[in-house]
């Protein structure tokens, strides 16, 4: 599913590499909304925000900002970077820090949207392109607050509605948020998790990552 929408960050931009393939980032936001309301909206929904350490110019990445863990895929030529390595290490390297991974990893259930794929995309007017993950965290409230990521700090459960509602909210993340609240994602996905119909997120643990390093791009 493909929407025209300004302002997502240019990830998909082709840059040439030190072998003369072609690479191609394209980003995923990962909305972790928790298991906690019953017979709400989406706009009500609590879902995880971060504030950003880092400024990322050519992402619109900027420090201070609140909103949700953004992440890259790097494509050298046709060959992707594993989408699932990199959503488990957005999470464990931004949410939970990787030694929380044992502990909390059981408790991460993402949902499976249109037909099958895991994926719903956001596209930008200039042809860049987010894969939208939705997560549902089914401990506590405060079991994510106490863990700590490498990139982000002060980690709160926010309704969506709040969220919309703060001035410092990073651009991309606001998009992204609407864009699955607009299709009912959020709420979607809480009903698969009810029914027994999602997937475990760390279903294989961290295993070592596809193609290059991209730690240090990220959105």
């Amino acid at each position: 599913m493909m929407v025209g929408v300004e302002g997502v960050s240019p990830e998909g931009e082709q840059n040439k590499v030190a072998d003369n393939a072609i690479r191609t980032v394209v980003g995923i936001g990962v909305i972790i909304i928790l298991n906690e309301l019953s017979t709400v909206t989406d706009e009500e929904l609590p879902i995880l925000t971060v504030k950003e350490l880092m400024d990322k110019p050519e992402t619109g990445r900027i420090a201070g900002q609140r909103g949700i863990v953004q992440e890259t895929i790097q494509y050298v030529d046709s060959g992707p970077e594993d989408q699932q390595s990199t959503l488990m290490g957005a999470i464990a390297e931004e949410v939970i820090g990787k030694d929380g991974v044992d502990m909390l990893g059981h408790q991460f259930h993402q949902a499976t949207f249109a037909e099958g794929s895991s994926e719903i995309s956001l596209q930008t007017l200039d042809g860049s392109r987010c894969d939208i993950k939705v997560v549902v965290f089914s401990g506590k409230r405060g079991d994510l607050l106490h863990k700590v990521g490498s990139e982000v700090e002060d980690k709160r459960w926010m309704r969506v509605k709040t969220l919309f509602q703060e001035s410092n909210t990073r651009d991309t993340s606001r998009e992204i948020v609407q864009f699955a609240v607009d299709r009912k994602l959020l709420s979607s996905a809480l009903e698969q998790y009810r029914l027994g119909k999602t997937e475990p997120v760390f279903r294989n643990k961290l295993e070592p990552r596809n193609g290059p390093d991209i730690t240090n791009v990220r959105m």
